[in-house]
C-alpha cells in the first residue's frame, strides 16, 4: 500500500537528519517524474498520476545524504508491494547518478501535502510528504547554499593542489620556531593534514566530491577557504615550487605588512636537509657539487673566442693616466654599430686589446664562471660540461634594487620609479597625454597608455623599510605625446626631510632626478616631462629638478663610466661543446672580483633527469657557496635573448670604438 511507501521515505529521511545535513542533486524536474511515472504498469499508471505527489517528486526527490562518501536517497529502499517496486528503484537510480549540486534548505518545514479531501467522493487522499526540522528551514536560503557550494569548491582545490611536502614543511617551521605568528596556524593545518590523508585515500572521483561536500561543512569555512588565507599564501606558494625564503617573505608581508622585519635568513628545515643528504649519495653528486670560480688559466683555446696577450710595446703610454677620466657615453662620436656575430667572425680574430665601456645600465649584467673544484665528478649539467655561470644577485643602481626587492617590476620598456628613506607617504604619479593619471586609486590597473602601478609604499602596501614606488609599461607606450612625472607628499609623519629620488628608464638608458625635501602634505613636485612618440622616440626634460649628471659608480672593482681591458671573451659553457639553451655572451675583465656570495648552480641549468630532486637541489643551490679563486673570470654577461648594447674599444692596426648590439 501507498502508506507503507510513504512512511520508508521518512524513515530514510529521519536517518538522513541524524548527520545533521541533507544535500540535494540538480534533478531535471519532468525527467525525474516520468521517470518514475513511466515505471508503473499500464494499469496502475493512471491511478498514480497524482498532482500532489508530482509535485514532491520534482521539488523534493533530489534530497540526499552522504554515508562513507556514497550517496544515499529517500528511495533506498525494496518493498513487496509490486505496484511501486519498479517505480521506487528507478527513482533511486536516477537520483543516485547525479552529483551532488548543494546542500538542501528549504523556506517552508512541510515538502508536499500530506492529505487531501475527495468530497464528491469522500475520500481522503495521501500523498508524499516530509516534515523537516526548524534547522532546515530558512527563508531565504540562497546565500546560505551559495557559501556552503563556496567552501566545497575552494576546499578540494586546497586538497587537488596544496602539496604534502608543502604542508609538512610548513609544520615544520611552525615547530622550530621559524615561521612569524606560525602557532595562530597551527592546528588549522594539522586538521587540513587529517582531511588530505583521508581524501588521497578515496579512488573514485565521485565519492571524493561527496567527501568534499562532508569535510566542508564539518570543518568549517577557516579549514575548507585554508588556501585563500594567510597561512595558504605560503601553503600555495611553496606547492607551487618557490623558493623556500621567498614563500615566507611573501607570507609574512600579509601577515605583518606594516612591520615585517626579517630577523634572519630562514634556515631549511631538518627534514629537507637529511633528505638532500640521501638524494645526492643515491645519485653519486656530492663531490661534483663542490664549486670554484674559474680562473683565466681554466679557459682553453677550445673555449675561448679572444684572449688578451701583453705586449708592452703596444702599451699606449697615455692608458694610465686615462684610467681616471670618466667617459659619459652621450659624448662619443663616430661610433660604428655592428651586430654581437659581425664582431666575433669579423674584428675579433684581427683585434690585439679590447676594452669595453662600463656603463651604470651595465651593473647588472656582472658574471662570474663557476667550474667544479676536482674534474672527475660526474656532469650533472644540461649540456656536456660541468662548467656554469652566476650573474650578479644584486643591482648596483639602488632605486631599481629596492623596487625589485619590494616585487615591483623593473624589466619593462620604460620604468619610473620613486624612493626615499623616512615613513612619509609619498605617492608618484605619471599623467598621460589624455590626462589619465596613473597613482595609488589605479594601482596594478591597467592605464589607456599600457602603464602599470604595482607598488604604493607607505600607504596601501604598508609601512616599508626602504620605501619606493613603481610605474612601469612592459611595452612601448599605446599613447604618443607628453607625459608629466609627479611626487605628491600625501601625508608627513615625521621631522625627518631626508628628500627623495626618482628615476625614469626608458629601454638602456637612465636618468635620475633628486629633491632635499619631502615637503609639506599636500604639495606637489613636478619632477620631469618625457615625450615618446613612434617617429621620434623618447626624450626628457626635467621639471623642478635637473637630472642628475652622469655619475660614475663601482661594483666589483670596476668603476662606470671607464674603459676597462678585456683579459678574455667565450660564450656561455652550455655553448662550448654544443648548442644547449640561450646563448650568452661573456667578456672578462682585468681587476674585476666578485664581492658577493657566488651561487654555484640554478636549477634550470640541471639535467632533465634530476627535475624530481628540484627542491633538493634549490636547497643546495642557495645554502652552498663557490670557493674563490686568484685571477677569476668575472665580468659582463649578455644573453642573446635580451636587447642590449656595450660600447668597445678595439685596437688592431688601427684603433676604433664600436656599439655592439646583442
Amino acid at each position: 500500500m501507498f502508506e507503507d511507501i510513504q512512511k520508508q521515505v521518512r524513515k530514510n529521511l529521519k536517518k538522513m537528519l541524524a548527520d545533521g545535513v541533507l544535500f540535494r542533486v540538480e534533478t531535471d524536474r519532468e525527467k525525474v517524474w516520468q521517470t518514475y511515472l513511466s515505471a508503473f504498469s499500464e494499469e496502475t499508471r493512471q491511478s498514480n498520476n497524482c498532482n500532489c505527489c508530482k509535485s514532491f517528486i520534482r521539488q523534493y526527490a533530489g534530497i540526499v545524504g552522504i554515508k562513507g562518501n556514497q550517496k544515499v536517497t529517500l528511495w533506498d529502499f525494496e518493498t513487496d508491494d509490486e505496484e511501486y517496486s519498479a517505480p521506487i528503484k528507478a527513482l533511486g537510480d536516477y537520483i543516485r547518478s547525479l552529483p551532488v549540486a548543494g546542500i538542501f534548505l528549504n523556506p517552508f518545514s512541510n515538502c508536499g501535502t500530506e492529505k487531501n479531501l475527495d468530497s464528491k467522493r469522500n475520500l481522503i487522499w495521501t500523498h508524499f510528504h516530509v516534515a523537516l526540522p526548524k534547522t532546515f528551514v530558512v527563508k531565504e536560503p540562497g546565500s546560505k547554499e551559495g557559501a556552503a557550494r563556496d567552501n566545497k569548491n575552494v576546499l578540494q582545490r586546497s586538497l587537488e593542489e596544496i602539496t604534502d611536502d608543502a604542508v609538512d614543511t610548513t609544520l615544520e617551521l611552525i615547530s622550530q620556531n621559524s615561521l612569524y605568528r606560525g602557532q595562530e596556524f597551527l592546528g588549522m593545518i594539522q586538521e587540513f593534514k587529517k582531511i588530505k590523508d583521508k581524501y588521497k585515500k578515496i579512488k573514485n572521483t565521485h565519492h571524493k566530491d561527496n567527501f568534499c561536500w562532508v569535510e566542508s561543512g564539518t570543518a568549517g569555512p577557516a579549514i575548507s577557504r585554508i588556501r585563500n588565507s594567510a597561512i595558504g599564501t605560503l601553503l600555495n606558494n611553496l606547492s607551487e615550487g618557490m623558493d623556500l625564503d621567498r614563500a615566507v617573505t611573501a607570507f609574512e608581508r600579509v601577515v605583518a605588512p606594516t612591520n615585517y622585519r626579517r630577523p634572519e635568513n630562514l634556515l631549511v628545515t631538518p627534514k629537507m636537509i637529511e633528505s638532500a643528504k640521501t638524494r645526492l649519495a643515491e645519485l653519486g653528486l656530492t663531490d661534483s657539487l663542490h664549486r670554484r670560480l674559474l680562473s683565466t688559466k681554466d679557459l682553453t683555446v677550445n673555449n675561448s673566442l679572444f684572449v688578451y696577450r701583453s705586449d708592452k710595446a703596444d702599451l699606449d703610454i697615455f692608458d694610465e693616466l686615462k684610467k681616471d677620466v670618466t667617459v659619459n657615453p652621450k659624448t662619443l662620436s663616430k661610433i660604428e654599430e655592428v651586430s654581437i656575430d659581425d664582431f666575433i667572425q669579423k674584428i675579433i680574430p684581427t683585434a690585439k686589446s679590447i676594452k669595453v665601456l662600463v656603463e651604470n645600465r651595465n651593473f647588472g649584467n656582472f658574471v662570474s664562471l663557476v667550474g667544479p673544484k676536482t674534474t672527475d665528478g660526474k656532469v650533472f649539467l644540461k649540456w656536456q660540461n660541468n662548467y656554469s655561470w652566476t650573474y650578479t644577485g644584486s643591482v648596483a643602481d639602488s632605486i631599481r634594487e629596492r623596487v625589485k626587492a619590494a616585487g615591483g617590476n623593473v624589466d619593462g620598456v620604460l620604468r619610473v620609479s620613486l624612493s626615499w628613506s623616512n615613513t612619509d607617504d609619498l605617492d608618484l604619479h605619471v599623467i598621460e597625454p589624455g590626462g589619465h593619471k596613473i597613482y595609488y586609486p589605479v594601482k596594478r590597473i591597467l592605464s589607456p597608455s599600457g602603464g602599470t602601478l604595482d607598488i604604493d609604499a607607505n600607504g596601501g602596501d604598508g609601512l616599508m623599510e626602504n620605501p619606493v614606488e613603481n610605474i612601469y609599461w612592459t611595452n612601448l607606450p599605446k599613447i604618443g605625446g607628453e607625459y608629466q612625472i609627479i611626487v605628491n607628499q600625501f601625508d608627513k609623519r615625521g621631522n625627518q626631510n631626508g628628500g627623495f629620488e626618482t628615476e625614469v628608464q626608458f629601454e638602456s638608458e637612465t636618468y635620475n632626478f633628486s629633491c632635499a625635501s619631502n615637503g609639506a602634505t599636500g604639495h606637489n613636485h613636478k619632477i620631469a616631462r618625457f615625450n615618446y612618440t613612434k617617429k621620434d622616440g623618447f626624450t626628457i626634460s626635467g621639471g623642478d629638478s635637473k637630472p642628475s649628471k652622469y655619475n660614475s659608480k663601482e661594483k666589483w672593482g670596476i668603476s662606470s663610466g671607464r674603459f676597462h681591458r678585456v683579459n678574455s671573451i667565450c660564450l656561455s659553457p652550455n655553448h662550448w661543446d654544443s648548442a644547449v639553451g640561450n646563448k650568452h655572451y661573456m667578456f672578462f675583465l682585468e681587476g674585476c672580483k666578485t664581492d658577493e656570495r657566488v651561487r654555484p648552480f640554478y636549477n634550470e641549468m640541471l639535467r632533465p633527469e634530476l627535475n624530481q630532486d628540484r627542491k633538493v637541489f634549490e636547497i643546495l643551490g642557495a645554502k652552498l657557496e663557490a670557493e674563490t679563486t686568484e685571477n677569476e673570470l668575472s665580468g659582463l654577461g649578455f644573453s642573446d635573448t635580451v636587447r642590449n648594447e656595450l660600447i668597445i674599444e678595439v685596437t688592431g692596426k688601427f684603433k676604433r670604438q664600436l656599439r655592439v648590439k646583442f
